[in-house]
């Protein structure tokens, strides 16, 4: 915690790296937590590592020895066979119990466009595991614009933009996530006039930290407590966001949902933005209107950014406000 405010990292690794060298141990990542006052990370393994299994099992004893401290995701060699690679997803999500997995395009070669590459995200998808995809350097596979198809393809799918574009494509970030409601933004390794720009377009409740390199978790970590807004923005890139979207911290609401998204906004709102679901709404600080969301018929994962919102920008609303 720092300045009052709980910090969750949604971008860290541990375990040995074959491209870089780099070498982290999840003792070591404690000690840079309790030093900069973070109060959960999300482990992820390096993008190239001698055994992916290894890897992942490496960070499943972590998450088992410090449940409170540390949450896992995966990331494992995409063309592998299928089995193999759709069975290590399952194996993540149900016996190591990942919350996310990962997808580095420098790396693995997957390109959204690609109806061959669909595998990937049907993999996330079939297992309730948000993807996180790195985006700026690797361009053009690492464009934040490109996932605007996949989160079309897949809009129960919640894809997070990792390090929001690396700056200079921090504009794609914008326009994606500003199209797409069900694509969150991570801000890892942007300047803060970048994070304000996001900010000025996005709901904080897409948005999350991240440090990527322990390094940097100091830094990266006090961004969004240093800049000039709100204490809910700041709750929610710092924590809320996080902890909705990786721990599924949702209740159900009762009223029906088609009926009363047809009432208020039309069948056709209705259809494009909520095609499944059941209303729910984030617990928690700041919880409200915008943080409403769909879910599918058994309550386990959340869809999208929920149509009341959207539906107000696109239908108009009454008090002649615009939807930031």
């Amino acid at each position: 915690m720092k300045n009052g405010f709980s910090l969750y990292d949604t971008h860290t690794h541990i375990g040995a790296a074959r491209h870089s060298g780099r070498t982290f141990t999840a003792e070591q990542m404690l000690a840079v937590m309790d030093r900069t006052g973070v109060d959960r990370t999300l482990l992820i393994p390096f993008p190239v590592v001698e055994d992916f299994r290894a890897e992942h099992d490496l960070i499943a004893r972590a998450v088992k020895q410090y449940p409170d401290r540390f949450a896992g995701a995966a990331c494992l060699p995409p063309f592998i066979a299928l089995e193999e690679f759709q069975g290590e997803v399952k194996r993540c999500r149900e016996e190591l119990g990942f919350v996310a997995l990962k997808l580095q395009p420098m790396y693995h070669g997957i390109n959204p466009l690609s109806a061959r590459h669909d595998f990937f995200f049907e993999a996330a998808l079939a297992n309730h595991l948000p993807v996180i995809v790195h985006t700026g350097a690797g361009a053009p596979l690492a464009l934040p614009s490109l996932y605007i198809m996949t989160a079309r393809k897949f809009p129960e799918l919640r894809i997070v933009l990792g390090h929001a574009g690396g700056g200079i494509y921090t504009g794609e970030a914008i326009v994606a996530a500003t199209v797409c409601p069900n694509i969150y933004i991570e801000v890892s390794t942007i300047a803060p006039h970048h994070l304000m720009e996001v900010l000025h377009h996005i709901p904080s409740s897409r948005i999350m930290a991240g440090s990527d390199l322990p390094e940097s978790m100091e830094s990266e970590m006090a961004k969004a407590l240093t800049l000039p807004i709100s204490d809910e923005a700041k709750r929610d890139v710092s924590w809320n966001t996080a902890q909705r979207l990786f721990h599924g911290e949702i209740k159900v609401l009762v009223h029906p949902h088609r009926d009363e998204m047809r009432r208020r906004f039309g069948p056709r709102i209705c259809q494009q933005w909520c095609p499944l679901g059941v209303l729910v709404q984030n617990q928690g600080e700041g919880a409200g209107e915008t943080d409403l969301q769909c879910v599918d018929a058994d309550l386990t994962v959340a869809l999208h950014t929920m149509a009341i919102a959207r539906g107000k920008q696109r239908a108009g609303r009454p008090d002649g406000q615009k939807q930031r």
